[in-house]
This record gives structure tokens, C-alpha cells and sequence, in this order.
């Protein structure tokens, strides 16, 4: 809203009494005593309004009838800065708490106004935070859940619009947000989700933009959404000028958003590149975390089942968000905000596995610049699509994860068309990777052979898609009941090829009571030796979690014969694994009494999985 000189607050204040004046308005009706005859002189003096009532009224209180303050009376010179508000943003939940102080200056003869917070630097420590910054007024919403929410430009239009509706005991909130029409973010809607809420559009150019980002961001989550402007015409006319103009709510005139600008995403495709650019220098591959991912890198971290593929994403998510070096054995050149998207196990065990994790990494989890959401979905729901849209303009990651990929899949794409899986990859990666390293986590398939490969990845399109990988397998079986899992995996990247490493967890012993393994997280990376014996061991123990699989889907259980051809791979390595389970005690010989083609009598040996010895070690 334009500043009013002196002379046009008082000229305003005479019109909303309907006190008729000139001009230069000269003698008028006094609003201070019952004034038949114009007793009341105003002019304008060096610097500001002088009046004077003829009748003895005293200054203060004409200026009190009028509805004015008496520093309305004067011309502030040009150049001046005054306060003109203070605006304290409270925490949503502990109302008592201020997280900071909105300062709005204004410079006498300047347009515009300027906005300081104090404490200095509180708003970039909150975002860093907690990924937001609340509303003006939002303890409100929670205090009046039912209340209709007024959203304005301007901490002084709510309080001016809150004190309206005070007044006349009307029942509704007004809120608005920090430092002005311009830095709206799509985090302010959040807070008005399943809410009736009006929005009042300032009558000027930046109004009309506003309106335009809150219109995409708002209208998603919103119960009910409408705009509306002042019935006052003004230029820069807001719902200040409407309520000094004597007007209600009702009377605000609907007004319809136009659609918002978009940004370009990505970049431009089916670009012709000439030979001579080709020839160009190329700059060098970037790593987000070096020998594991590079800063372009998109695809799949995929596994057998309890592989820890979540506690692995963890890390790594950790280690990018931090700087830290991920099983300190990788280092992360920069450290970059991380947009998680889990949607498996909820808010509650993922913060525990992460508290722990970043504890045993020496790190403060709440600094870091680490941003989850807990909900599933299909990857091709609008309604997704814009939440994850929004998080990414607002957090920018260098990095985004989703874990794990059935959470999100869409219901219409068949799992085993190549054609249609490739192409839904290909779009999450435009939506989620746009400017960032994305990382997807898979499963491999039930039967096969677990090799590190992307083609034991469950289902199609993976192989062809991905750009870089982590896979991995349990390298001997693991140790649930103690919580010590061994793993092989292998870090690679059609940009950079790839390595194979050894990953022991350590995860302390399983608590029934919680459902958690509870100690000391632990973990050892070391370079796996590539073959020899290493592989041997592997193969070896890839054979004898084949053939207690098989022996626990048989509890009558199999000759030696019939459990050998079920089993795949060279026979001496088949044999070899049986024998190994049998010294081990986790298969045993067990005699069957039956009788032959002829009738007679006959004791068969069948092997059997001996189910309690095996239980809390392969997932088989």
C-alpha cells in the first residue's frame, strides 16, 4: 500500500466520519464536541498537519475522534527509517516460546519496506532444522481447528484483521508469513491442509503472483480454497483499506488466480550437439560420495532379503548430509542436503535406527540437513507427485533416495513389461533426480542365483535403467538373534566401473520387547580379495542356503539324492554344502520306515533341516 502523507490520513479519517471538507480542507466540523458550525481549522504546517479547535477541544483528543494516532499529524523526511512493526513467530506447539522476531522498517519517501529478524540468522537455523518456518499466527490454527483461516500479505494486515474479528466476536484465524509477498514458500501450506481457508490478494502486481504460488501450493491439501480482493478499487489497495472503509467480509469481491509460472525443469531435450562441441573438453566425473556414488549418479541399491538395505541408505544418507566419511572408508567431497522418501516402517523405528547410526558416526542428527516423509504411494498420483515437487523446491537436495520401490510403484505398471517399467523409472528419475544423485532401493529376486548382478534385481527394467548401483548379499549367513549380518557389496557405475567390498554390521542383540536390536552399532568395511578362497567361501555359502531353503519347504524332509538334484550348480560344490550343514549340525539324517515296490519293510535316511539350530541365522 502507497504511504499516505499526513494531510491524506486526516483527509481519509474526516471521509469515514462523513465530515464534508475542501481541498486543502480548511475549516470543518469538529469530531471531538457535538459541531454544528465548522469550528475545527486543518492545514498543513512545516512538518506535518496543524489543527486547532476553535471550541477548546484539545489536539489529542480530535485526533483520538478521527481514529488517528498523533504521530499520523507529521511528514516523516525523506531518507528516514522508522519501525513500523514488530512481529513475534511463535512456536506451533509451545505457544510461550518465540523462535524469532519479524522487524518491518520503512524509509520515508522509498517504496517498499524491509524486514530484519532477530535473533539475527534465527529463520536459517530453523529451516535448517526442521525444513520449515511456521506461519504468522500458527499456534492459532491449532488452538481453533474449526476456525476458517484468513491467509493475508502481512503480519500487520493479520493482527489488523484478527482485532476486526475480536471485536465483533467473529469466529476465524488470520496468518500470514515472513519477509513479504515475494518469499512465499511451499512449506506455508502445510499448515492449512484439510482447512477452509479465504485468501485476500493485495491489489498490485506482487499480490497478483502471490496469489499465484499459493493457488498451486495450497490448493492440493486444502479443504476449501477461495481468493478474494478489497471492494475498495485502489491501486495496492489490501484488506486494510477494506475494513477502514467500513466494509465486512462478506463483501470481499472474489478474485480467480491465474496459473503460476513454471520454472523450466531439467534441461532442454533433442538438442542437435555439433562434432566441434564434442570435441570440446569435458569436465571431470564429480563423486557424492567417492568410490561409491558420483554427484550425477542415478539408480538402484538392490539385495537379498535382510541384507540391510535401509541401514546402508541410512548411512549413506548420513554421510552426504554430514561430510563424513560413509564406513569410514569413503570419503564425501561436500556435504549436501538429503530428501529421504521411505515407505516402509514408519517415523518411530526409522528415527531410532537413525539415532543410533548417527550416534555411533559422532554426529548431531539434529543439524543435519536430512529431510524424510513416511508415507507410500503411487509414484504417479498427483497428489505425490506435487508434495515431492514442493520439497524439492524448497530443500534442494544433492541427493534423493526412495526405499524401497514396491512403496511407490504405480498401480497400472506391470512389474514384468521392460517397456513400461523402463519408462516410469526414466520419469521418476526427471521428477526426483532433476538436479540431484537418486538413489532407488530394490529387492532381488526369490530364486536365482544372488549373484551381484543387476539382473537379479525382481523385477525388469532396473538393468536397463540404472546408471550406477550398490548391490549386495549375505557374504556367510548372518546372525539375526546377535544382530551380526556379513555382506558382500559391490559399489559400481557405468561411468566409473566398480569395486566389490566386504560389510560386516554389528547391530547389538535383538530386543523381543521393542522389536529392535539394541547396543552399540558397529561396522567394519574392508576390500573383498576378488576370488581364491573368498569366492570359494561365498559360493559355499550361497550352496548351503540353497539347500536349507529347499529342506525347510520339505519338513518330511529329502533323500540325499533328491535334495542334491533339486540344488543347482556343479555337483562336488552341491555335495560339498551338504556336507558342510551336516557337520554343522543344521541338517541332520533321520530314519523313515516305509515299504518298498514289493511290500516289504524298508528304512530310507531323508535329511531334515533342523529348524531350531538354523532359526536366527540365513534368512533361507
Amino acid at each position: 500500500m502507497a504511504r499516505a502523507t499526513a494531510m491524506e490520513k486526516v483527509a481519509g479519517a474526516l471521509d469515514r466520519l462523513g465530515i464534508e471538507h475542501g481541498e486543502d480542507i480548511g475549516k470543518v466540523l469538529c469530531p471531538a464536541h457535538e459541531d454544528v458550525k465548522p469550528s475545527l481549522s486543518v492545514a498543513q504546517g512545516e512538518k506535518g498537519v496543524v489543527m486547532a479547535c476553535f471550541a477548546g477541544c484539545a489536539t489529542e483528543a480530535v485526533v483520538k475522534a478521527l481514529g488517528l494516532k498523533m504521530s499520523d499529524l507529521y511528514d516523516r523526511k525523506k531518507g528516514e527509517t522508522r519501525v513500523t512493526g514488530r512481529y513475534e513467530y511463535r512456536s506451533p506447539t509451545k505457544p510461550d516460546r518465540v523462535l524469532f522476531t519479524q522487524v518491518r522498517r520503512e524509509e520515508s519517501g522509498v517504496p517498499g519496506k524491509r524486514y530484519t529478524c532477530t535473533p539475527q540468522g534465527a529463520q536459517d537455523r530453523i529451516l535448517r532444522k526442521l525444513g520449515a518456518l511456521p506461519l504468522y499466527n500458527e499456534h492459532l490454527l491449532l488452538e481453533r481447528p474449526d476456525d476458517k483461516v484468513y491467509l493475508v500479505e502481512g503480519e500487520g494486515n493479520a493482527d489488523r484483521l484478527n482485532a476486526w474479528l475480536r471485536e465483533r466476536g467473529k469466529r476465524g484465524v488470520a496468518v500470514s508469513h515472513c519477509n513479504g509477498a515475494a518469499n512465499w514458500r511451499p512449506c506455508y501450506a502445510d499448515p492449512l491442509a484439510r482447512r477452509d481457508v479465504v485468501v485476500v490478494v493485495d491489489r498490485d502486481e506482487a499480490g497478483e503472483d502471490w496469489a499465484a504460488k499459493v493457488a498451486a501450493d495450497v490448493a492440493p491439501v486444502a479443504k476449501r480454497l477461495r481468493f478474494v480482493q478489497s471492494a475498495t478499487t485502489g491501486e495496492k489497495d489490501d484488506v486494510v483499506d477494506h475494513l477502514d472503509a467500513g466494509y465486512g467480509l462478506k463483501a470481499l469481491v472474489p478474485y480467480e488466480p491465474a496459473d503460476p509460472p513454471r520454472a523450466p525443469t531439467g534441461r532442454p531435450r533433442f538438442v542437435v550437439v555439433s562434432a566441434a562441441d564434442l570435441a570440446a573438453p569435458v569436465p571431470p566425473m564429480e563423486w557424492l560420495v567417492k568410490g561409491v556414488w558420483p554427484t550425477t549418479g542415478f539408480g538402484v541399491l538392490g539385495g537379498e532379503k535382510k541384507t540391510l538395505k535401509t541401514y546402508n541408505l541410512m548411512h549413506m544418507a548420513l554421510a552426504v548430509a554430514s561430510g563424513t566419511p560413509m564406513f569410514d572408508q569413503f570419503s564425501v567431497p561436500a556435504p549436501r542436503t538429503v530428501l529421504y522418501l521411505l515407505g516402509e516402517g514408519g517415523q518411530g523405528p526409522s528415527a531410532r535406527r537413525l539415532q543410533r547410526i548417527a550416534e555411533a558416526m559422532g554426529l548431531p542428527l539434529e543439524d543435519l540437513p536430512l529431510f524424510m516423509t513416511f508415507d507410500p504411494a503411487p509414484a504417479d498420483t498427483p497428489e505425490w507427485q506435487d508434495a515431492v515437487s514442493a520439497a524439492l523446491d524448497t530443500f534442494q537436495p544433492g541427493l534423493v533416495m526412495l526405499d524401497p520401490l514396491y512403496a511407490f510403484h504405480p498401480h497400472d505398471i506391470e512389474a514384468q513389461n521392460l517397456y513400461s517399467r523402463g519408462q516410469m523409472l526414466t520419469e521418476l528419475n526427471g521428477l526426483l533426480g532433476r538436479e540431484a544423485a537418486f538413489v532407488v532401493a530394490d529387492h532381488f529376486k526369490k530364486t536365482g542365483s544372488g549373484a551381484l548382478d543387476l539382473d537379479s534385481i525382481a523385477q525388469v527394467g532396473m538393468s536397463q535403467w540404472a546408471d550406477s548401483w550398490i548391490l549386495q548379499r549375505h557374504r556367510s549367513p548372518a546372525q539375526v538373534e546377535q544382530g551380526d549380518f556379513y555382506l558382500e557389496v559391490e559399489f559400481g557405475s557405468r561411468q566409473w566401473g566398480g569395486r566389490t567390498w566386504e560389510v560386516d554390521w554389528h547391530l547389538g542383540a535383538f530386543d523381543d520387547d521393542t522389536g529392535e536390536h539394541d547396543g552399540v552399532v558397529k561396522w567394519d568395511v574392508r576390500p573383498s580379495n576378488g576370488g581364491g578362497a573368498g569366492t570359494a567361501r561365498r559360493d559355499a555359502s550361497s550352496q548351503e542356503a540353497k539347500a536349507l531353503q529347499i529342506l525347510k519347504d520339505k519338513p518330511e524332509g529329502l533323500t540325499r539324492t533328491d535334495l542334491r538334484k533339486l540344488m543347482t550348480g556343479r555337483q562336488e560344490k552341491r555335495e560339498d554344502a551338504i556336507n558342510a550343514l551336516l557337520d554343522k549340525g543344521w541338517i541332520v539324517p533321520n530314519n523313515v520306515e516305509g515299504k518298498d515296490s514289493s511290500g516289504r519293510k524298508r528304512t530310507t535316511t531323508v535329511l531334515v533341516a533342523d529348524v531350531e539350530k538354523i532359526t536366527g541365522h540365513a534368512d533361507v
